[in-house]
Formats: structure tokens, sequence, C-alpha cells
């Protein structure tokens, strides 16, 4: 990775922001689970500034992930959305005069992403063939 994720504090001084606006391939996020498929680009766009002595980056993200229905595993792709992705950092912790917001970003990302997907805006036709199968709320169903 190049300077994409990289902020450099000396630039914020005296009341300066930093505005961030990125297209990057998804390769950063590695969710490290073959089920997990990022597709397209990341789109990032947000700013960075000082607030006293501390980093403040706040930031939008757009990304499509492809995930397994929970009910049918067939593919499904989903936007996902990070409305107000904020993150502060100590500028005084930071020796070299530079912060790498990869990590955060990559966490906040993974963190976003639901707990089951299910195809067809969340009405697999195949539910009705398991419900038999499935006893109670928890996964969606009423007997």
């Amino acid at each position: 990775m190049g300077d994409e994720f990289k902020i450099f504090i000396r630039r914020l001084t005296g009341g300066k922001q930093e505005d961030i606006e990125e297209r990057l391939a998804p390769d950063f996020i590695d969710p490290q689970d073959p089920e997990i498929i990022f597709e397209g680009l990341v789109e990032i766009k947000g700013v960075a500034e000082l607030a006293g002595e501390t980093l403040v980056l706040r930031l939008k993200v757009d990304v499509v992930v492809t995930l397994s229905c929970a009910v049918c595993c067939e593919r499904v792709k989903l936007p996902l959305h990070l409305a107000s992705f904020c993150h502060t950092e100590e500028s005084e912790g930071l020796r070299s005069g530079v912060f790498d917001f990869c990590e955060p970003l990559r966490e906040a990302i993974l963190l976003e992403l639901p707990m089951r997907a299910e195809c067809n805006q969340e009405r697999c036709p195949h539910r009705a063939h398991l419900s038999p199968f499935l006893i109670g709320e928890s996964y969606g169903c009423t007997t």
C-alpha cells in the first residue's frame, strides 16, 4: 500500500483539514474467510483534522460484499455503508508524525458485516422448505 491511508500530521497544523477521497481495491480488508468477498472499489470520503493534540478522522465508506445466504447458501451481494466512521488518535503518540488509518478502517468495515445474510431481500424462497426443520424465532421462522 502507498500513501492512500496515511495522514501527515504536520499538514493539519494551524487549523487545516485534509480532505480524503479515495476509491481503492478492497484487498486491504482481507477478511481471512473465503466466504466473504468484497467486490468493486471501496469508496472513502471524509476529513482529517486536529482538535488540540488529537487527530480526528471522520469518514463515510461504501463497498459491496458478497456473502452466502443463511438459508440456501446462494451468493448474496449486499451494499455495506459506514455513514459515520470516526477515529481519534493522540498526535503525541505518533512519533513519525504520520498516522496510517488502514487497520482501524479495516476493523470498522469488518465489524459492519451482517451476522447473517439472506437472498431475495431477506425472503429466501427456500425458507418454506426448511421451516419444518427450524424451531422458534431465533432462525427468523415462525412455526
